[in-house]
């Protein structure tokens, strides 16, 4: 029960960071500390037993955002936060994780152009937000990072199982 808390609010931590990327194409530092320290927190809960695998995945996963950031792909943020990502999913949640993140991309790009499209009664200041994201084909990355992550979790702490 108390893993589960945990991981709810890591996941509220995602939203707000996937809505922050979302709205001013920015992730501030003190959600990806609060990330890690959220990691340490769900780490301790199950007796650090997996801390070489969340280690490992976090670097893996930080080198690759790094290399991308560096090509220009994604912000420095991207690649911070799935540093943090990789911490909090480990070693075994890095399969799912891709897995997830290929189509959580996919539907963004997706989603984005569409509703570019057709607005759908969105506010105007989304609107315009959303024709400049996809105009200038800078996808905020921190959305299908956050919602791929956040099922990998769920995957994770046995919340949900396939």
């Amino acid at each position: 029960m108390i893993i589960g808390l945990a991981v709810l609010t890591v996941i509220i931590v995602l939203v707000y960071v996937a809505v922050q990327d979302l709205r001013y194409a920015k992730i501030r530092n003190e959600m990806i500390l609060l990330l890690v320290g959220q990691w340490f927190v769900l780490s301790a809960l199950t007796g650090f037993a997996h801390l070489g695998g969340d280690l490992a995945a976090g670097g893996i996963l930080f080198v690759l955002g790094f290399a991308a950031w560096m090509m220009r792909v994604m912000g420095a943020g991207d690649a911070k936060l799935l540093l943090a990502g990789g911490l909090l999913m480990g070693l075994p949640g890095l399969l799912p994780f891709s897995v997830l993140l290929i189509g959580t991309t996919i539907l963004s790009v997706l989603l984005f152009s569409l509703v570019r499209i057709a607005p759908f009664g969105l506010p105007p200041a989304m609107a315009a937000r959303l024709d400049v994201i996809v105009s200038t084909r800078r996808i905020p990355a921190a959305v299908p990072i956050a919602i791929a992550l956040g099922g990998t979790l769920l995957l994770r702490y046995g919340i949900i199982s396939l």
